[in-house]
């Protein structure tokens, strides 16, 4: 994917690894996690705690990430941790993706 520059963003289910969008900029992550916390928002199932594990992602951008999950959410204090994530991952993934691991009241998939 580095060589034609193609962004994915995989879910992670009890069985398997789903590709859930491709695209080629971080404005599709952005609109995916707009469209996650409107999810949330639609179940009634706020975020209770928020986890960006990434690989050297820019702050601002992690921010962004954070302010688009959340800007829906009706709980105003969350637990909210950003971490670089385990070599193993890292050396996998490449520079600047980004986990994002939510902690919900229900489950979601």
């Amino acid at each position: 994917t580095k060589l034609i520059n193609l962004k994915l963003i995989i879910r992670l289910n009890e069985e398997s690894l789903d590709v859930i969008v491709k695209g080629r900029s971080k404005k599709t992550f952005i609109k995916h996690c707009k469209t996650l916390a409107e999810e949330y928002l639609q179940n009634h199932n706020p975020i209770q705690a928020l986890s960006l594990s990434n690989v050297g992602t820019d702050e601002s951008l992690l921010q962004k990430i954070k302010d688009t999950l959340l800007e829906n959410n009706s709980i105003q204090e969350i637990p909210y941790i950003a971490r670089l994530t385990s070599p193993i991952i890292m050396t996998h993934t490449g520079l600047n993706a980004v986990g994002v691991i939510t902690l919900n009241e229900k489950p979601t998939h």
